[in-house]
């Protein structure tokens, strides 16, 4: 069964940019892959455009046209008997 999700034009906006600057964050990886040097398996990436950044704002990778937090995961707990 297909389902649709009801967006606001808002989310659809933000999801749009999300996509955009993933891909030129990508772009740019590939362009100088020690890039993933700081980024361990698992973590999240958010990466803006480096004309978006916040001042006072410290971000983790800086690639050429873009800047990203990197969100570490959270390591799996295992069961406690």
């Amino acid at each position: 069964m297909k389902r649709t999700l009801k967006l606001s034009e808002e989310q659809r906006a933000q999801a749009i940019r999300n996509l955009q600057n993933g891909f030129a964050f990508t772009e740019d990886v590939l362009e100088d892959l020690t890039l993933l040097e700081g980024i361990p398996d698992g973590a999240e990436v958010r990466a803006i455009p480096k004309s978006e950044r916040e001042p006072g704002q410290q971000y983790d990778v800086e690639s050429r046209r873009m800047v990203a937090t990197v969100i570490l995961p959270v390591p799996e707990r295992s069961p406690v008997d």
